[in-house]
């Protein structure tokens, strides 16, 4: 049954790629086929999207991708047409699409970009609370994207080619020596080859705070990659953390100037 799944996703995948991609105009197809798909495989409570991240503190990613953000919590702001902005707080997810990552100026562009997401303060200095329910933040709940890994943005590179594996993780440990771990990239997926991970305590991990190697999937799992990214995609957003968007710091609204007015309620004295 997974590998009829497995199939049918690439065939999917590769023939509305075609289909939406014009001479020229290939990634832009795949990025809108990405989008279709991941809509139909995620929990119905996320959206995707493409546009900018934004923080309360009017810090701006560079534009990304793809844009997993929680929508019943998230007010997306549209100031010019078709572009898009999305509080950082309930996005839980960003991905670059590439047809191809030829070059480690490429990977390094799409390293940057998802890095501009992560290095948002989704805390906004440690005042936004955990979204535990509709309407609900329980207190004695902490928000600390610094420290926990359920707190983070989920970040992805797809592309249906590349270099080869050596050269593509060879950019990856340069990026991740400069930068802090909050800032790594999660997965690279090349689904026609292979996918890129980590491994961390004994098992494969999504938590780059964890992390203890890099790791690349076998040949033999190649017809299997698309799924399996899915997968790792949904486990995140299984037990991604929210929070609540303060959009009077959006707005820079700290108080709002008024007149007074004597309050008149029938039967009060």
């Amino acid at each position: 049954m997974f590998d009829g799944v497995s199939k049918k996703l690439k065939i999917d995948f590769e023939e509305q790629a075609k289909i939406l991609g014009h001479p020229g105009e290939v990634g832009s197809g795949r990025e809108n086929v990405l989008k279709s798909i991941l809509t139909k495989y995620i929990p119905k409570r996320f959206s995707v999207d493409s546009g900018f991240v934004i923080d309360a503190l009017g810090n701006r990613s560079q534009q990304i991708d793809i844009v997993i953000y929680e929508a019943n919590y998230t007010p997306v702001f549209e100031i010019v047409e078709g572009k898009k902005f999305f509080p950082c707080e309930t996005v839980v997810a960003v991905g670059q699409v590439k047809t191809d990552i030829g070059s480690a100026q490429k990977m390094q562009e799409c390293l940057g970009n998802i890095g501009s997401v992560k290095s948002l303060d989704r805390s906004n200095q440690g005042t936004n609370r955990l979204i535990t329910g509709p309407g609900i933040s329980l207190s004695g709940m902490s928000f600390d994207p610094n420290k926990e890994f359920k707190d983070q943005i989920f970040g992805f590179i797809f592309c249906s080619s590349s270099m080869k594996p050596d050269s593509m993780i060879a950019e990856l440990q340069e990026f991740n020596r400069k930068n802090e771990r909050k800032l790594w990239t999660n997965a690279i997926v090349n689904y026609n080859e292979y996918l890129i991970e980590y491994e961390g305590k004994g098992h494969l991990t999504q938590n780059v705070l964890e992390a203890e190697k890099i790791i690349v999937t076998d040949a033999k799992l190649t017809s299997r990659i698309l799924p399996l990214f899915i997968s790792i995609l949904n486990n995140f957003l299984n037990m991604a953390h929210v929070a609540r968007p303060n959009l009077f710091a959006y707005c820079k609204i700290d108080a709002v100037e008024h007149h007074d007015y004597e309050l008149m309620v029938t039967g009060e004295r």
